[in-house]
């Protein structure tokens, strides 16, 4: 809203010193209620009146920004850092703990087995472990959810003409959980059998 503000009142401006506002009232009173500081007056400031002042106004702001780029560095190593030296990179450490160990027995190795003439072959595998999750049951809600919107899926799918091969989602039916199940228990244990 205050950008929305800013830009009527800057336009009201723009229209007041071009002359293309009309007022019904007339009177100073009228022209001073719109009127906006746009500049500021400083009475502090000096004019400069020669090189050598200017120089020495320039050299007085040099040295309060390199004074303030001082402090600043100064705080900052006062505050030293917060982080605990013997936590840093503690995986990497620990990693290259492990690895570099490993990496110079099996360049040994590889060295030894090429003296001898024979081969040294690296072999490389990896192991995922999965933890079982046990879920709760669902609700009695949420299964009539899930059917409804299977239901309601088939009706929203395209019906495509019968000469692509592609199956009418109308013939299409929904199962309910345990049908499914005992639909997988049932191909699951004839390939077990088999």
């Amino acid at each position: 809203m205050t950008h929305l503000r800013q830009a009527l009142s800057t336009a009201g401006r723009h229209i007041r010193s071009c002359g293309l506002a009309s007022s019904s009232k007339s009177g100073p009173q009228s022209s001073q209620i719109y009127r906006f500081k746009t500049t500021t007056t400083n009475t502090n400031t000096k004019k400069l009146t020669s090189m050598e002042q200017y120089k020495n106004e320039k050299q007085v702001a040099k040295d309060r920004r390199t004074e303030q780029y001082n402090n600043k560095i100064n705080r900052r190593e006062k505050l030293g850092n917060r982080q605990d030296p013997e936590k840093k990179n503690h995986k990497k450490n620990e990693f290259r703990q492990w690895f570099d160990g490993m990496a110079s027995k099996q360049a040994y190795l590889d060295r030894e087995a090429r003296r001898q003439g024979k081969q040294w072959k690296i072999n490389v595998a990896a192991m995922v472990e999965r933890l079982p999750i046990v879920t709760p049951d669902k609700h009695d809600w949420e299964l009539d959810y899930f059917y409804l919107k299977a239901e309601l899926q088939r009706y929203d799918d395209i019906a495509f003409p019968k000469e692509l091969g592609i199956p009418d989602p109308m013939d299409f039916k929904v199962l309910k959980q345990e049908e499914l199940m005992g639909t997988y228990q049932n191909i699951h244990g004839s390939i077990i059998s088999s």
